[in-house]
């Protein structure tokens, strides 16, 4: 009986001691961060100059992950007629010689 009424009264602050507003904005931000993004990978673009390696693929998807936040990648990626927030990292991939397989604008 004794144990019974112990547990029920550390449950029941362990309870109160809860925060819940932190805890959901915690879940809110890792739902909104979690995957929000589209996966840039190898098989989503394809070479405008023929077949290239996964491995100059790689390099430059670096490149362009770095470079998509100056100014001059987002014009770039406006004169290749790309729209949205990934412009910049399109126009960098497209003046890199890839092309995406699929509309991302």
């Amino acid at each position: 009986m004794h144990l019974q009424k112990y547990s029920k009264d550390f449950l029941f602050h362990f309870y109160k001691s809860i925060n819940f507003k932190k805890i959901s904005f915690l879940f809110i931000f890792l739902i909104i961060f979690s995957g929000c993004g589209p996966s840039w990978n190898y098989s989503s673009f394809k070479s405008v100059e023929g077949s290239r390696s996964e491995e100059v693929f790689e390099k430059d998807l670096e490149m362009c992950l770095e470079e998509k936040e100056k100014y001059s990648s987002i014009i770039q990626g406006r004169e290749y007629g790309f729209r949205g927030e990934h412009a910049p990292f399109l126009g960098c991939m497209r003046y890199k010689g890839w092309s995406p397989k699929k509309s991302f604008s």
